[in-house]
């Protein structure tokens, strides 16, 4: 029953709020750098979109370092630049943009898997880079905690030559707006975050070879009931304080199994 109602999934969502709080700082060669339209940018350069002079100055700045792939998310927000300003920038500086229209029209809150539809930007990110692209459209996302640790530099200081090249070298560079003034953030397991923020995190963990697996409904289905049979046989020969003993150990079992799976990052 709480598999058809949604409960159970409802439930994972619940307890992985609470593991990302008590979960150690896990480990990130960080190949992703987030460059943000933020707060500082604001200050700077004023609201978005911005024009193709500013797209092009901050993507050759970024050319510079010789990234492994850059990408514009959410184009129409961070720049007013037509679709043929867009395909010269690209031809100059190897920018990948993509298609953002449909990538967050029905992403259930909080977002713990990115769908990539074919021609989003993420989904041209992964084609232009060596990572292995989802297999079912959607990208679970492996926040890194703190959400500060998420490596991240205001897109105006690398507009004017203030951050050194060697920043961006080799890595996935991702290009949106962040500030919270200029983009209504999206619900998360870590808090509300910028859709530019969520698909650098998706990017990272995807990266870092953190991507969990679902199992199947019909998989779900089989522990399930394998859990509920088990637990059957060993209750029926005790008495009702063992029976609850055994009980409560079996869910805190349970728990710590599917803690450890969140951490490993291997089974959501």
């Amino acid at each position: 029953i709480g598999l058809t109602l949604g409960l159970v999934e409802a439930a994972d969502a619940a307890m992985r709020r609470h593991y990302y709080s008590l979960a150690p700082e896990r480990d990130s060669a960080q190949r992703v750098v987030l460059v943000g339209a933020d707060e500082q940018t604001l200050e700077q350069w004023g609201p978005p979109p911005y024009s193709a002079e500013q797209l092009e100055t901050l993507t050759s700045e970024i050319a510079v370092g010789e990234p492994s792939a850059v990408g514009l998310v959410g184009q129409e927000r961070f720049s007013s630049a037509t679709g043929e300003q867009l395909g010269e920038i690209s031809g100059r500086t190897q920018l990948v943009v993509g298609n953002d229209l449909d990538t967050w029209s029905n992403v259930p809150a909080p977002v713990e898997a990115l769908p990539v539809p074919p021609g989003s930007s993420v989904g041209a990110l992964i084609g232009a880079t060596a990572l292995a692209p989802p297999t079912d459209g959607a990208l679970p996302v492996h926040y890194l905690v703190p959400a500060k640790r998420l490596p991240m530099v205001p897109a105006s200081r690398v507009a004017s030559g203030d951050i050194p090249a060697n920043t961006f070298r080799g890595k996935i560079v991702v290009i949106g707006v962040t500030a919270p003034d200029a983009v209504t953030p999206v619900q998360t397991p870590i808090g509300p975050l910028a859709t530019a923020q969520v698909e650098a995190h998706a990017l990272l963990g995807l990266s870092d070879g953190r991507v969990w697996k679902t199992p199947s409904t019909l998989a779900r289905w089989g522990i399930c009931a394998a859990l509920v049979f088990a637990l059957l046989l060993v209750l029926r020969r005790l008495s009702t304080r063992w029976a609850v003993a055994a009980t409560i150990v079996a869910v805190l079992a349970i728990v710590a199994i599917d803690f450890g799976l969140f951490v490993s990052g291997t089974v959501a």
